[in-house]
């Protein structure tokens, strides 16, 4: 993996801040000979439960290591949480080797489970384990997760941001949305680990193991169905594209040209997802469409092109039943909509068109506009751009054409010399 200068400076910035919190953790405390066993069996736990990583969509992962590392902060001393949580990470089974992965995954664990596990002490009224139904033990319980879900988070999408020179934000918040109920849900099970521990002893935790790898098993099993779906979709693309020999690869950059413009427009981590699926399948309907009409070299008659507009009808009915498309059935049908009413299937204008609809709208006709066709050649982004705009108000949403010039800069899929490029006219098409 090529890391970036300042993903390296921000990564060591963060192992020397790690080192120094160690070093005062460690200031004036000692391992006991009956406190050293059950650290490293719970470091043998945690080597166990990191082992079996679970993808996230924007490139983290999580374990069920959280439960691990939970029922230290409640059973030991922030030295003992540190060394369980940095020792199941660095002793996992199935890892490569790469330095600055480990040294970033071992300092952000090491700030995140030790700093929870201070917080807890700190709240605490002393250093006994308190298991009770007491009201009082919610609240240290409670925030010490939080901050653990807080920091862990953080750090990651800080050196996603860092490595692909994207908003961490965006990481952050699509990590917090699938990792947070993964690590709520830990929490408790943690407890529970803490509990069996002190009143059963090791081989009851050895037993909880089984309960814990059904848990993860359980989320896994969701992710995995999550990236079934997506590959679908991309396998459902690949073949629309296939079928229309002029459009090859039109889907994927539509998807690109919206998702762009949806982001300078506000939308959320979650709603651009759902706006990246059903641009991928915006033309799905021309799976119902004749291949002598998609692939004819020379314009449509009238009563093709009565045919060719039957797709997005065809294509919002193939979605219509997907649960994780809601409301797609909508957006794709309407996608050939014109903003004064004359478009198709349905005539309709305005704010009744789905706002989605306009966004691939735009994105669709760009793609087409700067797209060479047998019948003719393909426009340069600056012409692509002043025809849109020139249809501001009448075939298109003002405020969507203003927001793809402002986002196109930002798409990356074309070669770095062709971007920079077709970035410069979107730039100097913004300031005119």
């Amino acid at each position: 993996m090529n890391v970036p200068l300042k993903a390296k400076v921000y990564i060591y910035c963060l192992a020397t801040i790690a080192l120094i919190f160690s070093l005062f953790s460690l200031k004036g405390h000692s391992f006991s000979p009956q406190e050293l066993p059950l650290v490293l069996f719970f470091v043998l736990i945690n080597t166990a439960a990191e082992s079996l990583p679970v993808p996230m969509p924007k490139g983290a992962t999580v374990t069920v290591g959280f439960a691990t590392i939970f029922a230290a902060i409640i059973l030991f001393d922030t030295p003992a949480v540190i060394l369980i949580a940095v020792g199941g990470y660095l002793f996992a089974l199935g890892k490569k080797f790469n330095f600055y992965q480990y040294l970033f995954n071992s300092a952000q664990l090491c700030l995140s489970a030790g700093l929870a596990a201070y917080v807890y002490r700190q709240l605490v009224a002393n250093n006994d384990i308190i298991f009770d139904a007491k009201a009082s033990m919610v609240f240290p319980l409670l925030l010490s997760s939080l901050t653990y879900i807080f920091l862990n988070t953080l750090f990651v999408a800080l050196v996603l941001g860092f490595i692909t020179n994207n908003k961490p934000y965006a990481y952050w918040l699509s990590n917090m949305k699938w990792s947070a109920g993964n690590f709520l849900a830990m929490a408790p099970l943690g407890l529970l680990i803490a509990l069996i521990q002190t009143n059963v002893g090791s081989w009851g935790v050895v037993l909880f193991l089984i309960p814990l790898l059904l848990a993860r098993h359980s989320f896994k099993s969701y992710m995995d169905m999550r990236q079934s779906f997506l590959d679908t979709i991309m396998s459902l693309t690949t073949a629309i594209d296939a079928k229309d020999s002029y459009t090859r690869g039109h889907s994927s950059r539509v998807a690109e040209y919206a998702v762009a413009t949806a982001k300078v427009l506000g939308y959320n981590e979650s709603q651009l997802d759902k706006i990246r699926y059903i641009s991928l399948l915006h033309d799905a309907g021309k799976i119902g469409i004749s291949e002598e009409i998609l692939n004819k070299p020379s314009s449509l008659s009238n009563e093709e092109f009565q045919e060719m507009k039957r797709h997005p009808v065809i294509g919002g009915e193939i979605v219509k039943n997907v649960k994780m498309l809601e409301g797609g059935e909508k957006i794709i049908r309407h996608h050939h909509e014109r903003y004064d009413g004359k478009g198709y299937p349905d005539g309709i204008a305005g704010e009744e068109i789905p706002r989605e609809a306009r966004i691939i709208g735009v994105a669709d006709s760009f793609d087409a506009m700067t797209s060479t066709r047998p019948y003719r050649k393909a426009m340069t982004p600056e012409e692509a751009f002043a025809e849109l705009e020139r249809c501001a108000g009448s075939q298109f949403d003002p405020e969507i054409v203003k927001a793809f010039i402002k986002a196109f800069p930002k798409v990356k899929i074309k070669s770095k010399e062709e971007q920079r490029a077709m970035a410069e006219a979107a730039a100097t098409r913004e300031t005119e």
